[in-house]
């Protein structure tokens, strides 16, 4: 017995020995591998914290735990794993900057007060699946001295989003909650603008921008896609629409599918489901912060399976020195195009695979660029021109006539003139003046002249890209010159047998320019001509009184009978008046020559 408890004792003292050991070897550093205790081997120190929450956005935090050992607890970053992120005595682990995405290894300490500690590694995953970020990548030109607005966009996160300004540039821009940016632009120039967005989850994303302040006036708003892209029956269809000029962002709208089923986001991508083999109009419209403009573009469905054809005909012009940007198209084989440049004709462009043709163009000229597209099966090479030219401020419309010429009383006539804008122009008078005067739409002022007095007359202009200018113009009506009544016609021609003749009498001044004609004498008198039963005086010899035409209608008659000396000189008199006031009247003997037909033999 006494042997049996000799050697149990020998026993558990050797176990109590070992046991002390361990716990001296976990109570270093914790480089060991082995846990610590209070003292009592009961109670180990311990991360209780098994895996660290996914980095989507920044700022992150997440706190770890522990149990065991003696609190207070004191925390330690160990390895940030290249992260950036760091931790604080209390155990919060955080970051402010969002790291790239990837997989990284943190090793992570905690100590208790009575100074032991333990270790852990952890694997920290950094995602930009869903992550907040500002989704716009540039802002719109703004133009010196306007109103400017412009729309950022975000994405990811958790929704609401609030905007904030944290460096205007010296622009003194502001943006509103929902990151709409606003302000009357600077100078020209070029500002650097901070701006950042917060989520619900309080994530923020910070993103600078280069805004171009210019001081050329804008170009009209307008659809500069000419023409869409051939599409296949039943095949999934995109394209995009191309806006230029106008001020701000573009808004897209579908005024008419023209039963295509086709849909058109605010952004301009026209997309669906191809319909049918054949051809349909498409109404699009584009709105900018001032007006909005609409086009109908046509849509070709060709038949399934059409071999692969380059859809792009020509290239839309570039301007040098500023960046440039066109997207080529293709049509039929598998649809899977890839696309490259053979040849930038030294334009200094490139082309992505996608089929952008992109760059800076440095040269005036004219460039022949040639690539080509294939879709895993077939390659077509195509050759386009694209213009490279100066850059042409807009001229808005204005009229550019500033006085009107006087009038003196008789028959009056202007035209007005404008220029810029975009031709042809189309002329209103919105205010007369009481002139009485008339305006074409050609800018053609005319009609009688008021009396003598001075008349203000307001004019309108309008182009064809909706632009228009309105000029308040003088005329003034001088009598001076409209006191003498006179007949300025000189010679009253020759009149032939059988050929309608027709003279107009002309007379300059007067008081009114409205006259009045009558004929005083003919010597010697015209013959008579007879017709059946039915005679005419003066061989018919008329004279309208409104006009002033001389009419001799012998080439109308037929059957009559002229007789006379093959050619007869005769002096006609006439007068003309005007009814004033003051009335006034002036008269004329004027030499007319009458002459058989030539072709009479006795007249030959």
């Amino acid at each position: 017995m006494s042997h049996w408890v000799a050697t149990l004792g020998r026993r558990l003292a050797a176990l109590g020995s070992m046991l002390v050991l361990l716990t001296a070897c976990g109570g270093g550093g914790g480089g060991g591998g082995f846990l610590s205790d209070d003292g009592t081997g009961n109670n180990p120190l311990t991360i209780t914290t098994g895996t660290l929450p996914d980095v989507a956005s920044t700022p992150y935090s997440t706190v770890l735990e522990a149990s065991g050992g003696t609190p207070p607890y004191s925390w330690e970053l160990i390895d940030d794993g290249g992260t950036g992120f760091t931790i604080n005595s209390e155990g919060i682990f955080r970051g402010d900057a969002l790291p790239p995405a990837g997989t990284y290894g943190v090793t992570i300490s905690v100590s208790d007060a009575n100074g032991r500690d333990t270790r852990q590694s952890f694997t920290l995953t950094v995602t930009t699946e869903n992550a907040l970020s500002i989704a716009t990548t540039a802002l719109p030109q703004a133009i010196e001295g306007l109103d400017y607005t412009a729309l950022l966009d975000a994405s990811g996160g958790a929704e609401p989003y609030r905007w904030s300004v944290v460096n205007d540039g010296g622009t003194g821009f502001g943006i509103n909650a929902d990151g709409v940016l606003t302000g009357t632009a600077p100078d020209s120039g070029d500002y650097g603008i901070t701006l950042e967005v917060t989520d619900e989850a309080d994530s923020r994303d910070r993103q600078s921008f280069i805004l171009t302040v210019t001081g050329d006036t804008p170009q009209p708003l307008t659809i500069a896609t000419e023409t869409l892209p051939t599409a296949e029956e039943g095949q999934t269809y995109s394209a995009i629409l191309q806006a230029a000029g106008g001020q701000g962002d573009y808004l897209w709208t579908l005024v008419d599918a023209g039963g295509t089923g086709l849909d058109l986001r605010d952004d301009g991508v026209l997309s669906g489901t191809v319909p049918a083999e054949g051809s349909y109009g498409i109404t699009v419209a584009v709105a900018d912060n001032v007006r909005e403009v609409s086009k109908s573009l046509v849509l070709t469905v060709s038949a399934e399976g059409d071999p692969l054809t380059l859809g792009t005909t020509s290239l839309p012009g570039a301007t040098v020195g500023e960046r440039y940007a066109a997207v080529l198209e293709a049509t039929g084989g598998s649809r899977d195009y890839s696309w490259q440049l053979v040849s930038s004709g030294d334009s200094g462009l490139s082309l992505s695979s996608a089929g952008v043709l992109s760059g800076t163009p440095s040269a005036v000229g004219t460039y022949g660029i040639v690539f080509r597209v294939s879709d895993g099966q077939d390659t077509v090479q195509g050759a386009l021109t694209l213009v490279v030219d100066t850059f042409e401020p807009f001229v808005p419309l204005a009229v550019v006539t500033e006085t009107l010429p006087a009038a003196n009383g008789q028959i009056y006539a202007a035209t007005l003139e404008a220029e810029g804008g975009t031709p042809p122009y189309s002329w209103t008078l919105v205010n007369d003046g009481g002139s009485g005067l008339s305006l074409s739409t050609s800018g053609s002022l005319s009609g009688t002249s008021p009396a003598v007095g001075t008349y203000g007359l307001t004019v309108s202009v309008a182009d064809s890209a909706g632009g228009s200018d309105t000029a308040a113009l003088t005329l003034e009506v001088d009598g001076s010159d409209a006191t003498t009544l006179e007949i300025i016609s000189t010679d009253l021609g020759t009149a032939t047998q059988g050929e309608t003749y027709s003279f107009i009498l002309r007379a300059s001044g007067g008081p009114t320019g409205d006259y009045t004609w009558s004929k005083v004498e003919v010597v010697p008198s015209l013959p008579t001509i007879e017709i059946g039963s039915d005679s005419f005086e003066d061989a018919r010899l008329t004279l309208d009184p409104d006009t002033g035409v001389l009419t001799w209608f012998s080439g109308d008659i037929e059957n009559g009978v002229l007789t006379g000396e093959c050619t007869t000189d005769y002096s006609y008199t006439v007068q003309v008046t005007d009814a004033g006031p003051p009335a006034s009247s002036d008269v004329r003997t004027l030499p007319l020559t009458a002459a058989l037909d030539p072709n009479d033999p006795d007249c030959q």
